[in-house]
């Protein structure tokens, strides 16, 4: 029995089973609280952009509102999309008319 333990040396600052068990719950916490406050910080990011999004989601349908309540706008976007019936000719270029629907826009 004296021929196993021959390598080992035992001192007074040597850890014991209980110790390391110790160290590595302390450790699990550290890490679990850790891991803890991570998920806070990513709830608090997810619900600020989704906040976020709400807002200008809200603001975009009180644009479309804005604009779809003005009669003559609308007229205009509709004349800028629909395309020349046959045999008309469109004497504007595609950057013309994208500069035509913008301008309405504002």
């Amino acid at each position: 029995m004296s021929s196993s333990l021959t390598g080992l040396s035992l001192t007074a600052d040597s850890l014991t089973y209980r110790d390391v068990l110790k160290q590595t719950l302390q450790r699990s916490s550290s890490r679990r609280r850790a891991l803890g406050s991570l998920w806070t910080q990513h709830a608090q990011e997810l619900a600020s952009l989704q906040q976020k999004h709400l807002d200008e989601q809200i603001q975009l349908l009180r644009r479309h509102k804005k604009i779809l309540s003005q009669k003559n706008v609308v007229h205009k976007l509709c004349q800028l999309l629909v395309p020349p019936a046959k045999g008309e000719e469109d004497n504007k270029t595609r950057s013309e008319q994208l500069l035509a629907f913008e301008m309405t826009l504002e």
